[in-house]
């Protein structure tokens, strides 16, 4: 009779069924490892500029995080912040060939930096890079010019599948939000 149960068990396996028999009935355990993750982080920034008092935000700032527009603002009260974090991920897979368990492992680093050139340009960056493949993850660069009423962005992904550029200069007026030149090279046009 065990048998029997065993094989049905098994045959819910491979299906990739679920079965209503507990892993403590099958005589599996109590619990099987499904999967983990572990994070660390840290950040790192320069002293404030106003002397300790929080900046003020501005009808511009709420409007754009109104919008969900969070990756369009930038603060220009920050010189510099450089961000890094580390992250493991274990999966337990199941393989059907080999009707057992392997676990995998995935783990990256990732890191972001922004400096201050002056009060009106903005440098940051962001990359990371996959120990598992071996890789770099995809990288940006990113320039920022306050123009007073105008603002320019450009973003690039030097290198990769998906090299390419997006350059936008625009009204910072919530009124003229669409008064706006944009130019993008992108991985699907013609090569850089």
């Amino acid at each position: 009779m065990q048998s029997q149960n065993r094989k049905v068990a098994m045959c819910h396996l491979l299906l990739s069924k679920r079965s209503q028999t507990l892993n403590r009935d099958a005589q599996q355990g109590l619990a099987r490892f499904v999967g983990s993750n572990v994070s660390l982080g840290a950040n790192f920034h320069s002293r404030s500029t106003s002397g300790g008092k929080a900046a003020s935000k501005s009808d511009e700032y709420y409007r754009i995080m109104r919008q969900a527009g969070a990756n369009e603002y930038v603060d220009f009260n920050i010189p510099w912040s450089f961000n890094v974090n580390y992250s493991l991920n274990a999966t337990n897979n199941f393989s059907r060939l080999t009707a057992r368990d392997s676990v995998s492992l995935n783990h990256n680093l990732t890191f972001a930096g922004e400096l201050q050139l002056t009060e009106r340009w903005k440098l940051t960056m962001n990359s990371g890079y996959n120990f598992t493949d071996k890789q770099l993850s995809l990288t940006s660069i990113d320039v920022y010019r306050d123009l007073h009423c105008w603002a320019m962005h450009f973003q690039a992904f030097p290198f990769g599948i998906r090299k390419s550029y997006n350059f936008t200069l625009n009204v910072k007026a919530s009124v003229l939000q669409d008064l706006k030149i944009m130019r993008r090279r992108d991985f699907r046009d013609a090569p850089l």
